[in-house]
């Protein structure tokens, strides 16, 4: 048709519905991609190709490994059915079902989506991306695998806009993440967001910020917490608690109207306790020992 070539040993052609079928391997080639199948199906007028069994797509950028496939040469819109996988340099896809448009380069990948680009890996019901506005979405049981940082964030819904540098977790998000002493942290909130942000005295740095809103939650062996929003601060290492925050350490409870953290070496430094600042611990059954101030400030070793 003046774009492809179909190569094949044996090709049923109808004229009159100009639909055409092979059963023994065939081979379609166009200026860009060059797809093998055991068996195919092609509508002329409707310019769709339907490959099933084995099917193979190599494009320059990337190559598709699925069971089916549906290739429509004028809207360049590839459809897969089955077990998928999509290799390219920068990512490493597997999906049972989904679709991408090579020309507006967008995709949707669905039934236990999987992408591994080196350093992360997403796993969602459903995933969806576009490389022209930079937008990726994350849905159902959706999670992000920080293999650098041994971090897990997990969201029914995880946004993230890559132009703007930001990224949001939404729908019952919390956060999983391994220190290098072997403990554990795990952190929940009603609403996570981070950006990255350059840094005013170097062009060729940047930091991120988190936050964490409303009904902030975290737990250690050795350290928990609560408050209303929190924010830490790439660039300063200082985590920041809002709005009445109360913090068990061992046998101490420590509250304050605003805490603040300075981290060093992912470790804890010092801590800021400004407003109503109070330590409590329990000596006895019937004793305790009370520390009362308008401002504290806590050393760790």
């Amino acid at each position: 048709d003046n774009q492809i070539t179909l190569t094949t040993e044996h090709l049923t052609y109808d004229l009159k519905a100009k639909t055409g079928k092979y059963y023994d391997g065939g081979k379609i080639v166009d200026p860009e991609n060059t797809l093998t199948s055991i068996k195919g199906f092609y509508y002329s007028e409707k310019k769709d190709f339907f490959f099933n069994d084995s099917v193979v797509l190599v494009n320059v950028e990337y190559t598709i490994l699925s069971d089916s496939l549906i290739y429509n040469t004028a809207s360049e819109i590839s459809r897969f059915f089955g077990p998928t996988t999509i290799t390219s340099k920068e990512n490493f896809i597997y999906c049972e079902k989904g679709w991408h448009n090579r020309e507006t380069e967008e995709s949707e990948f669905t039934h236990d989506a999987y992408v591994d680009n080196g350093k992360q890996q997403v796993y969602g019901h459903r995933i969806v991306s576009s490389q022209q506005t930079g937008f990726a979405q994350i849905t159902g049981r959706g999670c992000v695998v920080d293999s650098t940082r041994n971090l897990r964030i997990f969201g029914d819904t995880i946004n993230y806009y890559r132009n703007e540098k930001y990224a949001e977790v939404r729908c019952n998000p919390f956060i999983f993440s391994v220190s290098d002493d072997g403990d554990s942290l795990y952190l929940k909130a009603d609403l996570f967001t981070a950006i990255t942000v350059d840094d005013t005295l170097s062009a060729d740095s940047s930091h991120n910020i988190f936050y964490a809103y409303r009904n902030v939650a975290f737990f250690r062996n050795d350290f928990q917490g609560v408050c209303d929003s929190m924010v830490f601060h790439g660039g300063d290492s200082i985590l920041h608690m809002y709005n009445k925050p109360v913090l068990w350490n061992d046998d101490n409870q420590l509250s304050a109207s605003y805490i603040s953290f300075a981290i060093r070496n992912q470790l804890i430094d010092r801590m800021y306790m400004t407003g109503s600042s109070f330590v409590c611990s329990q000596e006895d059954t019937a004793q305790f020992n009370q520390i009362k101030g308008k401002d504290m400030l806590g050393y760790f070793n």
